[in-house]
């Protein structure tokens, strides 16, 4: 850990300067100040996400604004920095310390029930106006902290600051592992908040100590710095845009597979995480220690698994490690990049402008253009490209220079052995990588249609005997072919099981339906409408409609009158004036688990919307986590009588406020029982859920 020349050669006692044990102390009070403000930033990011999704549902719109919030945030906070290194030491001590410390005073983020929907009817511009409202001040601020303690860091302790990013990354990746571990199972969201509301104030006071030692030596202190520096090259516009690119790239990279790795490989839910903390990684190594910054051997890792990553398609296990070493690889690779290229300190706030500049470019790629663009991960082929692109350019500057202006110039030749061995790798990653790309381009043959929006890639896949909706690699239903079997129902929804059974009683009790159905997927459960029943589905991806309606029939064949909403079904259904005797939540298809449908604010929608005899079917069907107490919980909450149905390709849950007998059983794989419930794990609301221990105590 760098910590400067020894203070004694600098400072004489004439100068009335602090002695080596109250600047040790200083260094430890900016240390900690790094560590603290990066994990606030972090911290609060999944907070707000319970926040708001309960207000508008898990729309694209709230994601995309909640991102994008973020990212504008973290480039407002750099912005800022480089702002006031542009003032005299006294002045930015004055404005930031002073600044920091009354944001602490007047400003603090309000409980979860005190925010607001907003003042216009566009929820993007109303959700966009509550993160403005309720978080942009101390955000900015906050992603502000690193920057302005790494400039003051210089003067007080007269020496390169730059390691202190690593620092800052280490306090991302303690919110990162302590939120899911020790926060969200032990706190509601309003202690969560409290506890947060502390630790700004403490961040003020720690940054006030640093910005009074910097109001009363620091212009001294900038002159020694100076001096010790001698002069530095102000970073040209050409430096400035490739610190942007790597940021970019890298940035492009962990949305890009984070999507596929959760969508498409291993939805486990919180699994997210895991490639964001090994990018977090990288900068920490990076920075902390140049010598480990070896460009080339991270390139070639990073081409090889590309290559190999669908290949291995048939192992879970192996596929995701493949993405995770392939984030944490390239992630080494364009940050391993800028340490080497990052200027003195005296520029190191244009230095992280540059790289949060290529952090919001990078996330505005990933997440508005290229669903817009492509049908397809067509990012993957354009990271493969700048691989084999960087690789050249990394393996020929030790004797190959390229200036703007003034053409190729060679240093020197080449080794003969080296330059052989390099273009055949290239040439043969090259081959094989376009192959694949050429797979990623073109459809297969089975493929009916495909499309792209924030949700993923959603295609049509028809074989032989079926036609099939796959989002990802994940099957949201299917239907025969054969023109005899079109309303023959398949996968989660077959008549000899969980919901096959469960329509049986459902139909024993009511003769006519007016069911409320949360998620379309193919439109099976249209199968089970007859004349005189209405079924409304409600459906938050766009493109699952348009396919629901173009590439399948049950909607159409069905004997039920059927209607489809576009939007979050919880906060449709609120919308909504009448009266259901059946809702159905069909939303964990997907393994993923919108828990703001799960809590019991939920539930106290649903049981204003349902009849006294009416029943609630909840799919809770899921690879990775076990669902059925946290709804038992629910069921009993709510006085309701609950039984679980299941095989070993699907588990429903029926319910409802009367008792009901279970039907009859001719499926012995079908397993039917009483709702189990697990008081320790309470009841989740939307202030307080707990995933993670659906995870690990899974039966």
């Amino acid at each position: 850990m760098p910590s400067g020349p020894p203070q004694e050669s600098l400072d004489s006692p004439s100068e009335n300067l602090r002695g080596p044990q109250e600047m040790a102390i200083l260094r430890i009070i900016q240390i900690l100040t790094v560590l603290i403000g990066a994990f606030l930033i972090f911290q609060i990011q999944p907070m707000v996400g319970k926040i708001v999704t309960p207000i508008f549902g898990g729309t694209s719109a709230v994601w995309t604004c909640c991102l994008l919030f973020f990212q504008f945030v973290v480039l407002g906070g750099y912005l800022l920095t480089f702002l006031i290194s542009k003032l005299q030491v006294k002045h930015q001590a004055l404005f930031y310390g002073g600044g920091f410390t009354l944001s602490a005073f007047l400003l603090s983020i309000k409980a979860p029930r005190s925010w607001e929907a907003g003042v216009t009817e566009d929820p993007f511009i109303s959700l966009l106006v509550i993160l403005v409202t309720n978080l942009l001040v101390q955000c900015v601020l906050l992603s502000s902290v690193s920057g302005m303690m790494q400039l003051w860091y210089r003067l007080t302790n007269l020496s390169d600051p730059y390691w202190m990013y690593a620092a800052s990354n280490i306090g991302s990746i303690g919110a990162l592992v302590t939120y899911p571990i020790l926060i969200e199972p032990n706190l509601s969201l309003s202690s969560s908040i409290n506890i947060w509301n502390y630790l700004y104030a403490f961040t003020a006071l720690l940054i006030l100590a640093s910005a009074i030692f910097v109001f009363q030596k620091g212009e001294k202190r900038e002159e020694l710095i100076n001096d010790l520096e001698g002069k530095t090259e102000k970073p040209k516009l050409l430096r400035f845009l490739y610190w942007c690119f790597l940021t970019s790239v890298s940035t492009l990279i962990l949305i890009c597979y984070t999507q596929h790795l959760t969508q498409d490989i291993a939805p486990i839910p919180l699994f997210w995480t895991a490639p964001l903390i090994l990018y977090l990684l990288s900068y920490i190594i990076c920075f902390a220690r140049e010598s480990l910054c070896k460009t080339n051997i991270f390139l070639i890792a990073s081409a090889v698994l590309w290559i190999l990553e669908p290949f291995l398609w048939h192992s879970i296990l192996l596929n995701t490690a493949c993405i995770l070493g392939f984030v944490f690889f390239t992630s080494m690779a364009m940050h391993g990049e800028l340490v080497r290229s990052k200027p003195g300190a005296r520029h190191l706030a244009t230095f992280y402008l540059a790289l949060a500049i290529g952090g919001v470019a990078g996330g505005l790629f990933a997440n508005l253009v290229a669903p817009m663009v492509f049908d397809y991960y067509g990012e993957k082929a354009i990271v493969f490209a700048v691989i084999i692109t960087m690789s050249i350019k990394t393996m020929t500057r030790s004797w190959l220079e390229i200036k703007p202006g003034s053409g190729v110039n060679i240093k020197q030749k080449p080794d003969k052995f080296r330059f052989a061995l390099g273009a055949a790798y290239i040439m043969f990653a090259t081959l094989i990588g376009g192959l694949l790309i050429e797979r990623i381009v073109i459809p297969q043959p089975s493929t009916v249609s495909r499309m792209r929006n924030f949700y993923g890639c959603v295609s049509v896949e028809r074989s032989d005997d079926f036609t099939s909706i796959v989002h990802g690699r994940v099957i949201h239903g299917t239907q025969y072919n054969d023109r005899e079997k079109l309303m023959e129902p398949t996968k989660y929804f077959v008549r000899e099981g969980g919901f096959g059974c469960s329509m049986r009683i459902i139909r024993a009790r009511l003769k006519n339906l007016k069911a409320a159905v949360l998620g379309l997927g193919a439109g099976t459960i249209a199968c089970y409408g007859e004349a005189g029943d209405r079924m409304t589905f409600f459906e938050i991806d766009p493109s699952v409609i348009k396919i629901a309606n173009n590439n399948f029939s049950f909607l159409k064949l069905s004997r039920a009158a059927n209607d489809v909403i576009l939007g979050d079904g919880r906060l449709e259904l609120e919308k909504m004036k009448g009266m259901y005797n059946l809702i159905i939540m069909d939303a964990f298809n997907g393994n993923a688990v919108p828990v703001h449908l799960l809590t019991r604010e939920a539930f106290t929608t649903y049981l204003s919307h349902l009849t006294r005899d009416g029943f609630i079917l909840v799919n809770i069907s899921n690879r990775h986590i076990n669902l059925e107490p946290v709804v038992g919980n629910l069921a009993r909450k709510c006085s309701l009588h609950s039984m679980t149905l299941g095989t070993d390709s699907s588990t429903w849950i029926l319910m409802s406020r009367e008792e009901f007998e279970p039907c009859k059983n001719d499926n012995p794989r079908l397993r039917i029982s009483k709702t189990i419930t697990k008081p320790s794990l309470g009841d989740w609301t939307d202030d307080y859920s707990n995933v993670l221990s659906t995870l690990i105590n899974k039966r």
